[in-house]
């Protein structure tokens, strides 16, 4: 069996599935998440604590609330440090096909997910329906061309050492997007998507036609604002593993995306591979 240690909020779950997804795949084993972690509620002080968020998804996977691991597993620690991540995935060449593996990691790599592309497209589908509020939007961004803009605030503002590791995105970034965006697309309709709605109402301020997507739309666990996110033709995204999802699971060949090129604020941080080549990174 391949079992993931979950970590952090719904990206970097997603993140995780999807790697323990491909290794599963290439084993022919069966892949279980260890929510342990998640549901240990005494970490240190200023760990952000989260919920396990996987479970609006479509996905045939069983969860274990603990987990003890014997001498029949092997574990798989992300190495700190793998500039060539097809090298990393080839190590798996060499281990015993015979034994349980256990991962942890948080596997921010499009080299890995892209392996597994169309599988994830369809794990990844809500289990529930948009509402009727949320259908009429989705028809509005499926009808026009869309943009994305999506602003990553609360712990990345509010907890130090989220501030110090991730570092925050706010209007200079969005508007030297937004320029960078209008040189390439005609008529842009932007559809402005965040976890402090009241911040971005009174920041930010758009030439074209845009519109700010309350969080009467965001569904159970945010799941309706992920999928009404990843309609929209072309992304301007943060630092952010939920907005790189909502970018990646869109299926327009010919999306403009548009991220911070610096993902962490921490320089120590080693993100070759995060990222499709075709992504546009500005400074």
């Amino acid at each position: 069996m391949i079992v993931v240690k979950l970590m952090g909020g719904m990206g970097n779950q997603m993140f995780q599935y999807a790697f323990g997804k491909l290794i599963a795949s290439k084993y022919n084993k069966e892949l279980i998440l260890d929510l342990s972690f998640l549901l240990n509620k005494n970490q240190e002080p200023g760990f952000v604590y989260r919920d396990y968020d996987l479970g609006i998804f479509k996905l045939d996977v069983k969860t274990v609330n603990h987990f003890d691991l014997d001498s029949s597993f092997i574990m798989l620690d992300e190495p700190d440090e793998h500039p060539y991540v097809p090298e990393f995935l080839d190590l798996y060449k060499y281990i015993p096909k015979d034994k349980n593996f256990y991962i942890s990691g948080y596997f921010q790599k499009h080299e890995y997910v892209k392996h597994i592309r169309e599988q994830l497209l369809e794990d990844f589908k809500l289990n529930y329906s948009l509402n009727d509020s949320s259908k009429k939007l989705l028809k509005d961004i499926q009808d026009s061309n869309s943009v994305c803009v999506n602003i990553r605030r609360t712990d990345y503002i509010t907890n130090k050492n989220a501030l110090e590791f991730h570092g925050v995105y706010g209007t200079e970034y969005i508007n030297k997007a937004v320029i960078e965006l209008n040189k390439k697309t005609s008529n842009p309709k932007y559809f402005i998507f965040s976890d402090d709605m009241e911040w971005c109402e009174e920041n930010l301020k758009f030439e074209h036609d845009y519109t700010f997507v309350s969080h009467d739309y965001k569904g159970l666990k945010f799941g309706q604002y992920l999928y009404l996110m990843s309609a929209c033709k072309n992304f301007i995204i943060p630092n952010s593993s939920f907005a790189w999802w909502a970018a990646w699971l869109n299926d327009n060949e010919e999306k403009i995306v548009i991220t911070p090129k610096k993902w962490f604020k921490d320089g120590a941080m080693r993100t070759e591979g995060l990222k499709p080549e075709t992504w546009i990174n500005l400074e």
